[in-house]
């Protein structure tokens, strides 16, 4: 009986120092993942573009999963990136939803009024803001990331 507490008693411990440590793992840039999260769209959406420009007809959406997800986590940028992601991503919206509609309507004609030269512009600032940021604090965000036993 007296060695079954121990055992669980070990059990419980280890899961307390595995949880305390992976929680402290955690502590992980999270500025970096939404830059990362970020850039990786807007190097997707640009080659949606580059696609659309080879085939006109092409109707593939832009992806905004990351701009979802991390909206409200944008105040770690300077004002300038921050207002071209979000116009970015706004145009972005408005885009989708005129692709649906076409898509909907079987209107292929509404995907040739899509303003994809501004888009374009939008994009290349957002992905300029993103790289500049990266390159000035990925040193210091790596140095504030921690292995599995906070070390």
């Amino acid at each position: 009986m007296n060695r079954d507490w121990s055992i669980i008693l070990l059990v419980i411990l280890i899961i307390i120092l595995v949880w305390l440590f992976t929680r402290r793992g955690r502590r992980d840039s999270p500025r970096l993942q939404v830059a990362i999260a970020l850039i990786a769209d807007v190097n997707d959406n640009l080659k949606i573009l580059e696609n659309h420009r080879i085939d006109p007809a092409s109707t593939k959406k832009f992806r905004d999963r990351s701009w979802k997800a991390y909206q409200e986590k944008l105040d770690f940028m300077d004002a300038s990136t921050s207002l071209a992601i979000k116009d970015c991503f706004t145009l972005i919206s408005e885009v989708n939803e005129k692709i649906d509609i076409a898509r909907r309507n079987k209107s292929p004609a509404t995907l040739q009024e899509l303003p994809l030269e501004k888009l374009r512009e939008l994009l290349a600032k957002s992905k300029d803001g993103l790289v500049s940021w990266l390159r000035v604090n990925l040193q210091s965000e790596m140095r504030t990331r921690h292995g599995p036993f906070g070390f």
